[in-house]
Parts: C-alpha cells; structure tokens; sequence
C-alpha cells in the first residue's frame, strides 16, 4: 500500500494493520476507492479483528461524502459472511 495524504506517508511495504486512527481518517477522508482496496480486504478477513474495530470508531465520527456509513455497511456485510 502506498498512500501520501497531508502528515501522512506510508510507503509501499505498509500494511493496513499498521495504520492508526489517523491514518485511517487519511485514508477514508482523502482517498478513493482504490485506495481503499487494502483496507477493504483485511475488513473482509477479519471483520472482528483490531482493524476493523479502529475503522468502527473512524467511521462513527466520519461525515465526509458518506464514507462513515458506507464503512459500516461494508462491516455489516463481512460480518454476515461466513468465516
């Protein structure tokens, strides 16, 4: 995953469960959908796990473009899949 957003630089070897609050935040907020494949793949493989509790509370409190509520429909959705 490469991303560049304001403060934030991850490079090529950064992985999606090394992102913090903020680096979610970046990555919703000031990216796109390709973006946020990664994100959506380890939310895919673990809709329990500590990412995905991370981009609960982001998503809670994200307002930008409907990012917030689509975050949580797409954890609904992995949550109902089965394992």
């Amino acid at each position: 995953m490469t991303a560049t957003f304001r403060h934030l630089d991850y490079g090529p070897s950064a992985d999606v469960r090394d992102l913090g609050a903020a680096g979610v935040v970046a990555l919703l907020d000031g990216g796109d959908v390709d973006d946020w494949r990664p994100l959506l793949a380890e939310l895919r493989r673990d809709p329990w796990g500590p990412v995905a509790a991370r981009v609960e509370r982001v998503a809670d409190h994200l307002e930008t473009y409907g990012t917030g509520a689509l975050m949580h429909v797409w954890l609904e959705r992995c949550r109902r899949l089965p394992a």
